[in-house]
């Protein structure tokens, strides 16, 4: 029996388990080593990494991680909303702004949480982690499944909250907060929503198709032994060989014609293209032509980025000689 027992409570929850012996078929360290291996392709951070912070940023992750075990999240990330313990409105009662809904069904407050474990390994950040997902889970049951997600079955939503959930599963595996009982109801969960969402996802000419089709790669690769797994990623590739022959034009340019948007769907494409060499199921729409001009694009848009959420932060280093550590590089640098 791995892990340790315990009996105490946190977060309104007693814990009297261990954690988990098994996801799926493997063990949690193989688990993690899976996800880990698409981590590296392309360079999201390790399951167990923790980021260099400065004392002060150290303590402000740690002061809004406990904001968010306190039934706190930020709008934005900086911008705190109380949501409470559980029953929690996923509605976004909360704040009237279309795009708190957003963030607050996307799971981002996971973030505060799993930065915080892997700094001092902390129940109370599992707990919680747990104790929201779970929260969820609860409200799509008691409306009977009837919608892919709260913000008007948003799909974006539904892609950005199904890789945070599978990125959760592995940070907290070593937690008696996610043992085998919830492991097994979050798998049952992520295959209903990647289920949806595979049908709901085809080829378009806008950024959310790309998204969808990415989370349904990912999290088809990262739980490859789900019985539906494969189908997530076959419709993923299949969807992202033709959106990125609709949507990037031959210089190079994405359609929708925005430096962040830009920069989000090409790292989106330079991701997609590792993903699918870890799995050997190579994408066929990649001309390095385009994607030289879509790099060239990125540098000499930036200037003009106005009005733009994710200008000077996606690529600050693209470009500058002697830079070996930005998160696009070549497809030969980015070989696994």
């Amino acid at each position: 029996m791995r892990g340790f027992w315990t009996g105490c409570v946190i977060g309104g929850m007693c814990l009297t388990t261990v954690a988990a012996t098994k996801i799926g078929p493997w063990t949690p360290e193989e688990f993690a080593d899976r996800v880990n291996r698409l981590n590296r392709a392309y360079d999201r951070i390790a399951v167990d990494r923790k980021v260099p912070l400065s004392a002060e940023a150290e303590a402000e992750l740690f002061r809004k991680a406990d904001a968010v075990c306190d039934g706190m999240a930020f709008f934005f990330k900086q911008e705190p909303v109380k949501i409470g313990a559980r029953n929690i409105d996923w509605l976004g009662g909360q704040k009237a702004h279309q795009e708190w809904v957003a963030q607050l069904n996307r799971f981002f407050m996971l973030d505060f949480l799993c930065n915080a474990y892997r700094r001092n390994q902390s129940e109370k950040y599992a707990a919680r982690a747990r104790e929201l997902m779970a929260d969820w889970f609860d409200f799509w049951r008691k409306h009977d499944y009837r919608f892919i997600d709260p913000q008007r079955n948003n799909e974006l939503n539904c892609s950005i909250r199904l890789r945070n959930w599978t990125t959760a599963l592995a940070v907290f595996r070593n937690s008696a907060a996610f043992d085998d009982a919830f492991v097994e109801r979050a798998l049952e969960m992520i295959t209903r929503q990647a289920n949806m969402l595979m049908e709901r996802t085809s080829p378009g000419d806008s950024n959310w198709q790309i998204a969808q089709a990415f989370s349904l790669l990912e999290v088809g690769s990262a739980l490859s032994f789900l019985p539906d797994a494969s189908r997530w990623r076959e419709k993923g590739r299949a969807v992202l060989n033709e959106c990125f022959t609709r949507q990037f034009r031959k210089d190079g340019a994405h359609v929708e014609n925005t430096t962040g948007y830009h920069q989000w769907m090409l790292r989106m494409l330079l991701d997609a293209v590792q993903v699918c060499r870890v799995q050997d199921e190579p994408l066929s729409a990649i001309s390095p032509e385009v994607i030289t001009g879509a790099l060239d694009f990125s540098i000499l848009s930036q200037p003009f980025a106005f009005n733009d959420s994710s200008y000077g932060r996606e690529f600050p280093r693209l470009g500058k000689p002697g830079n070996t550590h930005s998160k696009i590089r070549s497809p030969d640098e980015r070989r696994l």
